[in-house]
């Protein structure tokens, strides 16, 4: 069993205790169940708990004293001080301040159950060259940017460790339905006629806009409303943006992966002279199975950002795409209402 267990929204006392090994033990050692609550799912008696501890204390979540407990550089060092558990060590880097506020006060991580020592049996380090590429990140504190933009790379870096993690059941078993998904592989960049290229992250969010068309022309007398005939669909377009850190690849920064990247996909803002004419190749962006675009590469945007690596070069490199989509197939209603909806 992993370190960690992150909270299923729709988990009860009931529910956790009849599905995990040791739940009792787990639940003992996160201070559940809340007796205040016994019929909330265990996500909301986590958050009254650690609420009912601040009131306690008499907490002002405005005040300076509870500020100070967000602030960023101790969260860094937080993360520094957990690379031996890769799950913990995401956990913490992708709390929000006030969150952190409170894994500071109560050594509880919100959203996570933590797994008592004697339950534990299964804990991946970060890998080595990736803590090393963290450890050396050292914030600069008299620019108030500055600790920010370090978290976000540590970030960016810890994304490559985050793994499936199969859930345990009393029966020792896990299927692919209860394993928590974590953001790794399974995003693809494909210039057409080309090898495709892995991306090794997944966007944060990606933005899939689609048009339509209409003319009017009124009709009767009768009728104020005009009337409407089908003009053009379209262009579908779907953009989004990976925050790069050039070791997510192989744990090595310097295996050329990130420049070979950022090269191929320019290529594809520039046509192909070899044709008859001067044609843009069409590009192939997949995103797990939720999206899925064919079209022309319209905007590339290349942000590079440090630390700086022994080679000279920038660590971090975010990319900004925009495709605008020219389908392989015919589209209708009906063809897109019955198929996947982001999946042409």
């Amino acid at each position: 069993m992993n370190s960690i267990l992150p909270i299923d929204e729709t988990w009860t006392i009931k529910s956790f205790t009849e599905s995990f090994q040791g739940a009792k033990d787990i639940l003992a050692a996160n201070g559940l169940p809340n007796p205040d609550c016994p019929n909330e799912t265990i996500e909301i008696q986590q958050l009254k708990s650690l609420q009912k501890q601040l009131d306690e204390l008499g907490i002002d979540e405005d005040s300076e004293a509870y500020k100070k407990l967000t602030d960023t550089v101790t969260q860094i060092t937080a993360i520094k001080s957990k690379l031996s558990d890769s799950l913990e060590a995401n956990a913490i880097a992708d709390l929000t301040g006030d969150a952190f506020a409170l894994n500071q006060l109560f050594g509880v991580i919100p959203g996570v159950l933590t797994v008592p020592q004697h339950l534990v049996t299964d804990i991946t380090p970060v890998d080595y060259s990736l803590q090393q590429a963290i450890l050396e990140i050292t914030p600069d504190e008299s620019d108030p940017d500055s600790p920010t933009e370090s978290l976000r790379i540590i970030r960016a870096i810890l994304r490559t460790t985050q793994i499936y993690v199969p859930i345990a059941t009393d029966t020792g078993s896990s299927s692919e339905g209860n394993w928590y998904w974590k953001p790794r592989g399974e995003v693809m960049f494909q210039v057409e006629g080309q090898q495709p290229m892995e991306i090794p992250c997944w966007p944060e969010s990606v933005q899939d806009n689609t048009s339509a068309t209409w003319s009017q022309e009124m009709t009767t007398y009768q009728h104020y409303e005009p009337q409407n005939t089908y003009k053009q669909s379209g262009p579908r377009t779907v953009s989004c943006t990976f925050v790069i850190h050039r070791a997510m690849w192989t744990g090595n920064q310097d295996d050329g992966n990130s420049e070979r990247l950022v090269a191929y996909m320019q290529s594809a803002c520039y046509p192909d002279y070899d044709k008859q004419s001067a044609e843009p190749p069409r590009v192939t962006l997949t995103i797990g199975n939720s999206i899925r675009i064919v079209g022309i590469l319209t905007s590339l945007n290349t942000k590079f950002s440090g630390p700086i690596g022994p080679d000279t070069k920038y660590d971090c490199v975010d990319i900004s795409v925009q495709i605008t989509e020219e389908s392989e197939n015919v589209l209708s209603t009906s063809a897109v209402r019955n198929g996947l909806a982001s999946w042409r």
